[in-house]
């Protein structure tokens, strides 16, 4: 078993995937803070409870249409007949897309202090009317 650590390939390899795995790394970190740097700030309140610290919201745009009409009903309470998530209010908040009719935005959450159920990066499609931009 020791043996495979006296091999120079061994070596060799090892340094060639750390080297890499860090350039990659580097360069994906790079792409992740320049989108976000070109991001609008905006801040997140839900349309009809504004006191709600979660809006849901899709992944998936293919949801749209059935997320939009979710999302106009105002009877509590709502059926959920799609899969959805949900995003928390708090920390950055950023408008990285809209969809074509800007029904939708694409929102990410940056979070600085993550949990299993929080976590550090979050993006999600959610109804415009619950996103109000910075000045």
């Amino acid at each position: 078993m020791f043996e495979l650590y006296k091999n120079k390939w061994f070596w060799i390899v090892l340094i060639i995937l750390s080297t890499t795995g860090a350039i990659i790394g580097f360069v994906l970190s790079w792409k992740h803070n320049k989108k976000l740097e070109q991001a609008e700030r905006i801040e997140l309140h839900d349309y009809y409870n504004p006191g709600n610290i979660y809006i849901h919201g899709i992944e998936d745009t293919t949801l749209v249409d059935q997320y939009i009409k979710f999302e106009m009903d105002n009877v509590y309470p709502k059926p959920l007949t799609f899969k959805s998530t949900a995003i928390r209010t708090d920390e950055r908040l950023y408008a990285l897309d809209y969809t074509q009719d800007s029904s939708l935005v694409l929102v990410a959450r940056e979070n600085d202090n993550p949990t299993m159920q929080d976590p550090s990066y979050m993006e999600l499609w959610v109804w415009r009317k619950h996103v109000k931009w910075k000045k």
